[in-house]
């Protein structure tokens, strides 16, 4: 399976969109997830959540820090999809952003990968 960086940033947040094939939209983030960093992430992310033939991905393995508005971003992607089978989170390896992510019910709302 081919896969294609569409877009990608590099700052205190780092933010990746890759396609892999017409299947898959993965969108990783490492660094911090903040207020400052949202209205980028939202640009990025936007594309990827309105191709509803791809299921999307969002990758936190290498995210650090989770602040609300952060939260705040998963939830609306978990109403912009939501059909189950078609979004997915692989949560942080950091225990910061793993306990954010289980204190706000962030897994109820998407099914969550730990690594």
């Amino acid at each position: 399976m081919l896969s294609q960086i569409e877009e990608r940033f590099d700052g205190p947040l780092t933010i990746e969109r890759t396609r892999f094939g017409e299947d898959v939209i993965v969108i990783s983030l490492s660094g911090e997830l903040d207020l400052a960093s949202i209205p980028l992430t939202e640009g990025i992310v936007e594309p990827a959540m309105t191709d509803t033939s791809a299921m999307v991905v969002v990758d936190l393995t290498e995210l650090e820090f989770l602040g609300v508005k952060g939260v705040h971003l998963l939830y609306g992607l978990a109403q912009a999809r939501p059909d189950e089978d078609s979004l997915r989170l692989v949560a942080s390896r950091h225990i910061g952003p793993d306990r954010v992510l289980r204190l706000t019910g962030i897994p109820e709302a998407i099914t969550t990968i730990w690594p």
